[in-house]
């Protein structure tokens, strides 16, 4: 039986919606010696006081290592979130489906609003991170799409916004949250601080998204000039009123 829960362990390049409170529970298990396991894709494990475990996505992980496509050992790299988001968006609108993105939700415009208020909770771990966050008025966000599936990370091209009229590209020209990694990353202006507790607005993330990390917002080091944009983003961005 799998259950929903809040604090993910991020092994490798993969983080799955879901955790497992036995190992073997977990589909796709297998054994491969010497510590080695391995899950189906999109599948992460809740580690137990004996156990040191890594999901897995296209290779077995768990003693450190990492085995690409050619068997060539690679360092692992765990992301550990610090936080978690509570929102009252509950489902992401825009989604993977049939091999592209689809806008799910009709009653919710393809924007977010810069009203929007969430929180960011930091977990107890890490009590002190945020000490001296409230002297500045914006900061980025980076947080994990916990709800893409295998489908959605599986992506390497789509129409942009889910919009069959405008070009095929390939995901690393979009801001699709279906992607290889689902690190997605915005500014947000910050409300107020609460113990350990960020009230924000504007910050799109569906509630449970795992925080990655977060740093002020600084615009003589973010701002950048003479930015070109494609022909079909700058298409999107006046339609949405960002232009």
């Amino acid at each position: 039986m799998h259950k929903s829960n809040d604090k993910f362990l991020m092994g490798g390049v993969v983080a799955g919606i879901y955790q497992y409170q036995n190992i073997t529970d977990a589909p796709g298990y297998e054994s491969k010696g010497r510590g080695l396991l391995a899950f189906q894709p999109g599948i992460s494990f809740t580690p137990t006081e004996n156990d040191e475990v890594f999901a897995r996505f296209g290779f077995a992980a768990g003693n450190g290592k990492r085995f690409g496509m050619k068997g060539e050992k690679m360092n692992d790299m765990m992301l550990k979130p610090v936080g978690v988001v509570r929102s009252d968006i509950k489902e992401p609108s825009l989604v993977a489906r049939s091999g592209d993105l689809n806008w799910e939700n009709e009653d919710r415009p393809p924007s977010h609003s810069d009203e929007q208020v969430s929180e960011i909770v930091i977990y107890p771990d890490y009590a002190e991170i945020l000490d001296g966050i409230e002297d500045f008025s914006h900061v980025l966000v980076l947080y994990w799409a916990h709800q893409v599936d295998a489908e959605g990370r599986a992506l390497t091209k789509v129409h942009p916004m889910g919009r069959k009229d405008l070009p095929l590209v390939g995901v690393f020209s979009t801001c699709s949250p279906a992607r290889p990694n689902p690190i997605l990353v915005i500014a947000v202006r910050l409300l107020e601080r609460k113990g350990d507790t960020l009230l924000v607005a504007g910050l799109d993330a569906v509630n449970g998204s795992p925080i990655v990390d977060i740093k002020p917002y600084l615009p003589s080091y973010y701002s950048v000039t003479n930015v070109k944009l494609s022909g079909w983003m700058n298409q999107l961005l006046d339609e949405l009123g960002r232009g």
